[in-house]
C-alpha cells in the first residue's frame, strides 16, 4: 500500500469523522448514567444534576453539533481528492483547531463532573447507598474527546504537508 499525502488526508478525514460521530453519540447518552441521582438524590444532588451536569451536557451537545456541521463543510471541500489550497487550508486548519479546543474543554470539564459524583457520600440516601455511576459513558466520552483532539493534531500535520505539496506544485499540470 502506497502512502501518499492524499491517502493520509483521506485516512485522517475518515478518523476525524469517526471520532466526531462517536462524540456526538456519547453526548446524547452521557448524563443518563447519573439520572438516578436526580430521581432519588437529596437537594444537593438534584441541584448539581440540574445545573452543573445539564449545563455541561448542553455544552458538549452544542460542541458536537458544531463539529458535525464542520464535518459537512470539510466533506464539501473534498480532502480525500485534493490538496488544501490557499482558500481551503485555513478552513481545514480552523475546523481542526476547533476540534482540538472542544476535545480538551470537554475532557477538562468532565473531570469536575465525574469527580463530584465519585467523591460524593451516598450513605444517607437509602436508594443510592453504594451508588456508583455507570462509568462507560463518561469513559466513552473521554475517549472520543481526547481521540478527536489527538487525531486533529495529527491531521494538522498531514494537511500542512498537503498544503506544502500544493504550493510546490502550483503551475504544474496534475493528472
Amino acid at each position: 500500500m502506497k502512502f501518499s499525502v492524499l491517502n493520509l488526508q483521506k485516512y485522517s478525514f475518515i478518523v476525524f469523522t469517526v471520532f466526531t460521530f462517536l462524540l456526538f453519540v456519547a453526548t446524547i447518552v452521557f448524563s443518563t448514567s447519573y439520572y438516578n441521582t436526580y430521581l432519588y438524590g437529596n437537594e444537593e444532588l438534584v441541584s448539581f444534576y440540574t445545573t452543573e451536569l445539564q449545563e455541561y451536557n448542553q455544552m458538549i451537545f452544542i460542541f458536537s453539533i458544531i463539529l458535525v456541521i464542520l464535518f459537512v463543510i470539510g466533506w464539501i471541500l473534498k480532502p480525500k481528492k485534493y490538496y488544501p489550497t490557499l482558500i481551503t487550508f485555513p478552513i481545514f486548519l480552523s475546523i481542526l483547531l476547533v476540534g482540538i479546543v472542544f476535545g480538551i474543554i470537554i475532557m477538562v470539564r468532565m473531570q469536575d463532573i465525574t469527580g463530584f459524583y465519585s467523591s460524593y457520600d451516598y450513605t444517607g440516601l437509602s436508594k443510592l447507598e453504594g451508588f456508583k455511576g455507570n462509568m462507560f459513558f463518561p469513559i466513552f466520552l473521554g475517549f472520543s474527546s481526547i481521540g478527536l483532539a489527538i487525531v486533529n493534531i495529527l491531521s494538522i500535520v498531514v494537511y500542512s504537508f498537503g498544503f506544502w505539496k500544493y504550493i510546490k506544485g502550483r503551475g504544474e499540470a496534475h493528472a
